[in-house]
């Protein structure tokens, strides 16, 4: 990635800058323009300093701030700044609401707190991952191995929090999956400091295990089901009236 794509995306906040919020079509474009800056900035220093994979470009909002939140937690510096862990969940969640509701307006000063917070927020997480960058060069083959192991399974756990509904069973399953890695990685840590077949063995298991929780696909899922919820309870209700 070039060295000034960083930079990039500071035009998104100038065409933000230039809607007129009171006007609730240009509110709804708003939110776009919020999610585009916030995602692609995401997306360039999780490929840029925490060698996260191209597919990170294609992650919703909320896939993208677990992985990268993961990374940096493991940080012994980590500090998440007051506010900071609401911005993206109410983004996505104005992101959704637009996307499948062409009557949602979201609230002006909501996405103008957003706008707000969007420089320092970005600053904030280069500083994070640019320290996470430097103390991943120091680690060892091993090291490595371990990090991202415990990396890839601690994600899989954020990302199945949210699971609910028809979705419980598949979220236990993965979690107790998930969690039974983490124990045995760190059996595996203390009985050497060698990579070892388990230890590679494990490494393709976390793999694996991410690659099976498809959480973007689970998620447009469990919208698609509580919207058939609210059908299916406004028709129960016309059903109701109708007896009456």
């Amino acid at each position: 990635m070039p060295e000034g794509e960083l930079q990039e995306n500071e035009s998104l906040l100038a065409l933000f800058d230039n809607l007129d919020l009171e006007d609730s079509a240009e509110r709804r474009v708003g939110v776009y323009v919020l999610e585009e800056y916030y995602g692609k900035t995401m997306a360039d220093v999780g490929r840029k300093y925490l060698g996260l994979g191209e597919e990170i470009r294609d992650m919703n909002l909320k896939t993208q701030w677990g992985k990268l939140r993961v990374r940096i937690e493991s940080l012994d510096q980590y500090s998440l700044p007051e506010g900071y862990s609401s911005l993206i969940p109410q983004l996505k969640a104005f992101r959704d609401n637009v996307a499948h509701d062409y009557d949602e307006i979201p609230p002006e000063s909501n996405l103008k707190n957003l706008r707000t917070r969007a420089p320092e927020w970005k600053g904030w997480l280069i500083e994070q991952t640019q320290e996470y960058h430097e103390v991943e060069r120091e680690l060892d083959a091993r090291q490595t191995m371990v990090q991202i192991t415990k990396n890839t399974l601690e994600g899989v756990l954020e990302q199945t929090e949210w699971l609910s509904g028809p979705f419980e069973s598949h979220r236990e399953k993965t979690e107790n999956r998930a969690q039974t890695l983490l124990d045995e990685l760190e059996e595996i840590e203390e009985e050497s400091n060698e990579i070892t077949v388990n230890l590679v063995h494990l490494f393709a298991d976390a793999q694996e295990l991410d690659q099976e929780f498809d959480a973007e696909e689970i998620e447009e899922a469990l919208i698609e089901w509580n919207q058939q919820l609210r059908v299916d309870q406004h028709l129960e209700d016309q059903r109701m009236q109708e007896r009456e």
